[in-house]
């Protein structure tokens, strides 16, 4: 009898519907994920049935895709994380922790990566709302470019100047760079090179009243660095407002969502 015992959670028998929905684990990841869905809502009924209303239901959004897309991902990063802890006693906790903004606030999310060998720079960002919901994406390229807080400085610039173009409001800008974060305050800390951009930096944020730069720790900024991957892979300017691509999906949807409210 203890064979069919749920390994994970010890509750109940393991059957399809236990694994993916009832287990008190896979309801938090459907709960935390961007899909965002509460544990009561799926913890009811058979998995198939549950399953096709979703499909059906997701099939008259806008976001369709992303949304059938990022339900598949999770079923199998919960299975992987199943045998992962039966077979080889391995419990995958999740590194991401992302800070869910208030209500009536968005995040973006930066960072920047410098190649020395080439002298070239890529940039990514990714605003998101209070429910994780990735409303904008952007990778930039930069080429002749110094060294890596260079690097830091040009991408946080074109971000916030993007912001701004966008129209948008009540915005919290995360970098995982903290020199960036003190410069840009304007400590006396930045280099000759470095200071033109802080400086506009401070002046912009410094007319927007309602913008923050803040600190984010590497952990908890890691699908702005995926775009960043993809900006050097591209070399080239992309702005996504929606067909978000598949590989920042999946990053998005392994991030655990603390709310700030």
């Amino acid at each position: 009898m203890d064979d069919i015992i749920c390994k994970v959670c010890g509750l109940e028998t393991e059957s399809v519907s236990h694994l993916f929905y009832r287990c008190p684990r896979a309801k938090l990841v459907w709960k935390l994920s961007t899909l965002r869905l509460d544990g009561e809502e799926v913890g009811h009924g058979q998995w198939d049935r549950w399953w096709r209303s979703k499909m059906e239901n997701w099939s008259s959004l806008s976001e369709e895709h992303s949304m059938k897309n990022m339900a598949a991902f999770l079923c199998w990063q919960i299975w992987k994380a199943r045998n992962a802890w039966v077979f080889e006693q391995k419990c995958y906790e999740n590194p991401i922790k992302w800070q869910a903004p208030p209500v009536d606030v968005l995040k973006v999310n930066t960072d920047a990566s410098f190649c020395k060998v080439l002298c070239e720079a890529g940039g990514g960002m990714v605003l998101r709302d209070h429910r994780g919901k990735v409303l904008r994406l952007a990778s930039f390229f930069f080429q002749r470019v110094s060294n890596p807080l260079v690097a830091e400085g040009l991408v946080l610039r074109k971000i916030v100047d993007q912001v701004i173009r966008w129209g948008y409001s009540h915005i919290v800008f995360e970098i995982d760079t903290e020199v960036i974060v003190k410069a840009a305050m304007l400590d006396g800390s930045a280099s000759l090179l470095l200071r033109p951009l802080v400086e506009d930096i401070h002046e912009w944020l410094h007319h927007h009243p309602d913008f923050d730069l803040v600190y984010t720790p590497r952990a908890e900024n890691e699908v702005a660095h995926a775009v960043v991957a993809y900006a050097l892979q591209e070399k080239n300017i992309y702005l996504w407002d929606n067909n978000f691509t598949d590989f920042v999906l999946h990053k998005t949807s392994l991030d655990v969502i603390f709310d700030s409210n």
